[in-house]
């Protein structure tokens, strides 16, 4: 800390300010972007430009106005999340948006703004911790999903595929690549789960292969841990950000396992959610015409 990229950056983002377009300065969390807002405030001010900070929860009508201003504080997650709800509005599927964006719209005024949009286009952004960003989480997705709480039909399929993995031994019956945190069923696990079958009962109605959902049960229970990857809060799994350590309430583990991990927790098992838009870090600061980027870590050889 203390090499001065905060002043610093004022020069890049002023100089890049005057055509009008907008820039974006990127910071890792929502504390450093209002701080980093309300100390250089004053220095774009006296050169006569405006300047904003978006905000997690903000309003969109507060939002908008914080991406009219000549230059914009903000996270990568929310300039992510930003550009993907407008997308979404873009694409005019207001019907197909989704009970989770629908929900979010309505709380955050999007519905009653003129136009719904939060972003005016991606002309240039400075991102800190530039190397965090744009090389360790590169390829972390962005997902917005919807996500409408409803009961899971296949519920009793999860419950079952729960039974069964805490059954099956590791080793005998499947085996754990921990790097690519991968399960695989052996011959032998097979013909366990089809001997268990003959006990429990079959498999209850579902969508996909009994030994798909056996192995995201497994994965569940040898791979995750409550209070590590996810908390249980008010009878919900919430995921924790690998990478920073933050709650992140609005994001569900797709292709079943979110379902696998209620199942383990013995909570209600709710219907999987369907992705409505993607994309990762790498391909949204690709938007911009311009890029640059801060690091007090970096090392030149």
């Amino acid at each position: 800390t203390g090499e001065g990229k905060t002043l610093v950056a004022t020069l890049p983002a002023a100089l890049n300010a005057l055509p009008g377009k907008g820039v974006h300065v990127v910071t890792v969390n929502d504390y450093l972007a209002q701080r980093d807002r309300d100390w250089m405030g004053p220095v774009y001010e006296a050169l006569g430009f405006t300047v904003g900070c978006v905000q997690t929860g903000m309003p969109q009508e507060q939002r908008r106005g914080a991406y009219a201003c000549d230059i914009t504080y903000g996270t990568n997650k929310e300039f992510g999340f930003d550009f993907l709800r407008d997308q979404v509005r873009r694409r005019g599927l207001a019907r197909e948006m989704g009970d989770t964006l629908r929900r979010w719209d309505i709380e955050h005024g999007a519905l009653a703004s003129t136009t719904g949009y939060a972003q005016r286009g991606h002309a240039y952004a400075i991102v800190d911790e530039v190397d965090s960003v744009l090389i360790d989480e590169a390829r972390v997705p962005l997902i917005l999903s919807d996500s409408a709480g409803h009961p899971s039909p296949y519920a009793a399929a999860f419950r079952w595929a729960d039974e069964v993995a805490r059954r099956l031994r590791p080793g005998e019956d499947f085996n754990i690549t921990l790097r690519e945190q991968r399960v695989e069923m052996t011959q032998d696990g097979r013909q366990r789960v089809r001997a268990l079958a003959a006990t429990l009962g079959a498999v209850p109605p579902t969508d996909r292969p009994s030994h798909v959902l056996v192995e995201q049960a497994i994965r569940a229970h040898r791979l995750f841990q409550c209070d590590r990857q996810y908390l249980v809060t008010d009878g919900e799994v919430v995921i924790v950000d690998e990478f920073t350590g933050r709650v992140l309430p609005d994001r569900n583990w797709q292709m079943g396992f979110h379902q696998a991990i209620q199942a383990k927790e013995g909570l209600a098992i709710l219907d999987e959610t369907h992705t409505l838009a993607t994309v990762t870090y790498q391909a949204y600061f690709k938007l911009y015409k311009k890029l640059a980027g801060m690091t007090g870590t970096a090392w030149a050889a």
